[in-house]
């Protein structure tokens, strides 16, 4: 089960994904700006064959380089789903806390230092939550 200690070094490891994201969005644009470049060359072409089969082994280049971010891309959004679940175990293990707590509290014990950590973990995961979500909306937008 992740470790609700661990809940600050998800949030860091949640902002390096979402730069690594944010790299393959540009690098996915520029290979598809490439891509239609080298198309509309080739069309130009079209009378001198000889360089216009040159050319297209550029397009083998930029479509293999292509193919290569749209790879990483997968493995990022693989990597989101499984912080998904590393996030749902955070969350039930806060949720069972929360519950002794209230039981504690339900006895007339002093439980407020405790509710506060869990209000705060809890405000921290749904915020991490609303996150995630957002970076697997934008894989799947761009993909």
């Amino acid at each position: 089960m992740a470790g609700l200690e661990n809940l600050e070094q998800f949030e860091a490891d949640l902002e390096s994904k979402e730069q690594e994201i944010e790299e393959t969005e540009k690098q996915l644009e520029d290979v598809n700006n490439r891509l239609d470049k080298i198309e509309s060359a080739i069309n130009e072409l079209s009378e001198d064959q000889e360089v216009a089969k040159s050319v297209e082994k550029n397009q083998e280049q930029a479509q293999e380089d292509k193919e290569q971010i749209e790879e990483k891309r997968n493995e990022l959004s693989s990597e989101l789903q499984e912080m998904e679940n590393e996030l749902t175990e955070m969350e039930e293990a806060n949720n069972e806390s929360e519950s002794v707590i209230n039981e504690l509290n339900a006895i007339g014990e002093d439980v407020s230092e405790a509710q506060n950590i869990v209000n705060n973990r809890k405000s921290e995961i749904n915020n991490a939550k609303t996150k995630l979500k957002d970076l697997q909306s934008k894989l799947q937008n761009k993909g």
